[in-house]
């Protein structure tokens, strides 16, 4: 079993930005986002192009928040079902299939393995992420997106999301491995 990050490629592709940013990322996307629900007081969230370039099923919008187009949410949709919440985006050149949806993972999981997981430690002491992660296989199978409680900012996919996703020819998606368990 393999767990994956997603880096979007943005070389190519267009990137949005929230149209009132200031206001916006102060009160949704930076509280936000970390596994808890936020369908309820989610409002018209209305979207900018701040780099023009390919469409993209997966535009780069920020670091901690996914945001996939509907087409690319009814290619994933059953894996998903329960554990995320699509919250609408306004973005006119964005509409129909191509509408886009912030992805809200509320599946945050206590499944590092710690013993086998490096930790990056700031000089304060406190820890920024991971060198090398490590998950306990019981507690990642079945799981297709997800957070770990260690870093919740982060999504994590499984083989299954990552082979979806390509074999729809979705665009902008660009994998990367961060665990193998056959390699420990």
């Amino acid at each position: 079993m393999r767990i994956w990050t997603l880096n979007n490629t943005i070389e190519k592709y267009e990137m949005i930005q929230v149209k009132d940013f200031d206001y916006y990322y102060k009160n949704y996307f930076f509280p936000g986002f970390k596994g808890m629900s936020m369908i309820q007081t989610w409002p018209k969230v209305e979207m900018k192009t701040i780099q023009q370039g390919q469409k993209s099923d997966v535009p780069f919008c920020s670091p901690k928040v996914p945001v996939f187009t509907k087409k690319a949410i009814e290619v994933v949709s059953d894996l998903l079902d329960g554990v995320v919440e699509y919250l609408p985006l306004i973005h006119s050149d964005y509409t129909g299939e191509n509408q886009l949806f912030a992805i809200n993972t509320l599946d945050a999981r206590d499944c590092i393995d710690h013993d086998k997981s490096e930790r990056r430690i700031f000089s304060t002491g406190r820890m920024g992420g991971f060198i090398k992660y490590a998950f306990r296989l019981g507690a990642v199978q079945g799981a297709h997106m997800f957070k770990i409680y260690e870093l919740p900012s982060r999504e994590f996919y499984s083989d299954e999301f990552k082979e979806r996703v390509l074999a729809n020819n979705l665009h902008g998606f660009r994998f990367i491995e961060v665990w193998n368990s056959e390699k420990e």
